[in-house]
C-alpha cells in the first residue's frame, strides 16, 4: 500500500515536472498531487499507464540500489569488525607467550628486516613498532579464525544472546515454583 502511494506520488510529480517544462501554469500543485494520489479515476485520466510504469521501475531500481549500498556498507562494516578482532587476538596470545619466547620472535624479525634492507632505512624509534607489528600480523594468520568462520561464530552468538537472560530467568521461576508446590 505505502510503495503504491509513493508510485503514485512519483508518477504525480512526474507529470507535475512535464507540465512546469511545457509552461503551463500550475495554481495549485499540492491540490493536484492530493487528487491523483487519492482518486482513481482522476489519476486515470492525468497520468498515462506508461508513466504509472516507468515511475514503478524507476522507484525500484532505486530501491535496488539502496539495498545493494547498504548490504555493501554492512560487508565493509563486518570486515572493519574482523579486522579489529584479529589484530586483539593477536595481541592478546603475543602478551600471553613467554618473555623468552617473545624476544626469540623479535630478534627473528628484526633480522628479517635487516635482510630485506629495511632495518637501516627505519627510524630507530619505529623499530620496535615496526617488529611488533610483523609478530602480531604473524600471529594474526596463523591463530585467528578465518572471517567466514568468525563470521558464522558472530551470526550464532547475536542470536543466542537475546535469549540467554530470558531464559535463565524462566528456569529459575520454574525452579522456584516447582520446590513451593513440594
Amino acid at each position: 500500500m505505502a510503495i503504491q502511494s509513493l508510485v503514485r506520488v512519483g508518477c504525480s510529480a512526474t507529470l507535475l515536472r512535464s507540465r512546469c517544462r511545457s509552461g503551463q501554469v500550475l495554481r495549485n500543485a499540492a491540490g493536484l498531487l492530493v487528487k491523483i494520489a487519492l482518486d482513481a479515476e482522476s489519476r486515470g485520466r492525468l497520468v498515462s499507464e506508461e508513466q504509472v510504469h516507468s515511475s514503478k521501475r524507476r522507484f525500484r531500481q532505486r530501491e535496488q540500489i539502496v539495498l545493494r549500498e547498504m548490504v555493501h556498507t554492512e560487508e565493509r562494516i563486518l570486515i572493519a569488525e574482523y579486522e579489529n578482532y584479529r589484530r586483539e587476538f593477536a595481541q592478546r596470545h603475543f602478551e600471553d607467550l613467554p618473555e623468552a619466547n617473545r624476544q626469540a620472535m623479535r630478534r627473528e624479525k628484526l633480522d628479517q628486516l635487516r635482510d630485506q634492507g629495511r632495518l637501516v632505512r627505519l627510524a630507530p624509534d619505529t623499530r620496535g613498532t615496526e617488529v611488533d607489528d610483523m609478530i602480531l600480523l604473524d600471529l594474526a594468520m596463523k591463530w585467528a579464525p578465518v572471517f567466514e568462520k568468525w563470521r558464522l561464530r558472530r551470526a550464532v552468538q547475536q542470536a543466542t544472546l537475546p535469549f540467554q537472560g530470558d531464559f535463565n530467568s524462566c528456569v529459575k521461576g520454574a525452579g522456584d515454583a516447582l520446590s513451593q508446590d513440594f
